[in-house]
């Protein structure tokens, strides 16, 4: 949301947890092509999930669509979840828009640190 002097505001909390610097928590939620590799392997996660989503949303915003989407996947996401723990995020698919987008080499470095799965 966008509040009347132009400021981003953050919102719906309501699937978020407070923890500490170095806890660690086990829950398994969210949106799942946001899902990351931490989560599915389901040893517990932290911080970096967070970092994972921001990438994930402007890779998003930026291309049209999440880098680990599968079209028609089934109601469990296996294939999805599979190329989350799986793959390297690519921009092939900024190639085949109707109008190809250029991603400048900042904008993919952004995101690829940001979806490094280590």
């Amino acid at each position: 949301m966008i509040n009347e002097d132009g400021y981003l505001k953050l919102t719906d909390f309501g699937i978020s947890k407070k923890i500490e610097v170095n806890e660690i928590t086990n829950s398994f939620c969210g949106t799942p092509e946001y899902i990351s590799p931490e989560m599915l392997a389901e040893k517990g996660h932290s911080f970096p999930v967070d970092w994972w989503t921001l990438g994930i949303l402007t890779y998003e915003m930026v291309i049209g669509f999440p880098p680990f989407y599968v079209e028609n996947d089934s109601p469990t996401h296996k294939e999805m979840y599979k190329m989350i723990e799986n793959n390297d995020v690519d921009f092939i698919a900024a190639q085949y828009h109707r109008d190809p987008i250029k991603l400048s080499p900042e904008c993919k470095d952004f995101i690829k640190k940001l979806l490094n799965k280590d």
